[in-house]
């Protein structure tokens, strides 16, 4: 029944928007709301660098922005007029950044330095910036956050300490969720 979207009226369809992402994240929010505690939705084919096959950045971009805006805005607001925004965390990002600079293909390619991350509510401290980059987006110069943080953030959040709980790997030897972030405080403060 939660995978069933044609249950929804059409006007809430349409405020998330009628692309594929969006009408996930929709379904998000119908898992989210029948107790799912953890739901991911992928936005595809994002991964594009204007290399022969793929879209153009400027291309992509015009296909693929405004769908995300609409699904997270939608999301956020359907979360917010259903009381389900307070205690469900919002997170929206990639595995990596993009370089500052412009390959032979017009498109940019991956770049692990620094990249953003949006969270929304969840509980949190929100309408913050935490950490900036250099003008060019090549490098942090401040309040440098690594991806073990962020997932010390999303396990807080579900009421897990990272640091604590552990799995045995194949070797029998315990391995920590988190080995090294810790929450961002800022979002707690």
């Amino acid at each position: 029944d939660a995978f069933d979207i044609t249950q929804e009226k059409e006007a809430t369809r349409d405020q998330y928007g009628r692309h594929t992402f969006c009408q996930s994240a929709l379904l998000a929010r119908r898992l989210v709301e029948r107790g799912v505690t953890f739901v991911t939705v992928n936005c595809v084919p994002w991964d594009h660098h204007g290399s022969p096959g793929q879209y153009k950045t400027e291309e992509g971009a015009k296909l693929l922005i405004p769908p995300l805006d609409k699904a997270i805005g939608g999301l956020i607001r359907d979360l917010i007029d259903r009381g389900l925004y307070e205690k469900t965390l919002v997170v929206a990002m990639g595995e990596f950044g993009r370089t500052s600079r412009m390959n032979a293909n017009a498109g940019r390619d991956h770049w692990g330095n620094t990249f953003s991350v949006l969270m929304g509510c969840g509980g949190m401290k929100m309408g913050q910036v935490i950490g900036r980059s250099g003008r060019r987006g090549e490098e942090v110069v401040d309040r440098p956050l690594t991806p073990q943080d962020v997932a010390a953030t999303v396990y807080h959040h579900l009421g897990i300490d990272g640091q604590a709980a552990s799995f045995r790997d194949a070797l029998d030897r315990p391995m920590p969720l988190v080995d090294t972030g810790e929450p961002i405080r800022e979002l707690f403060s």
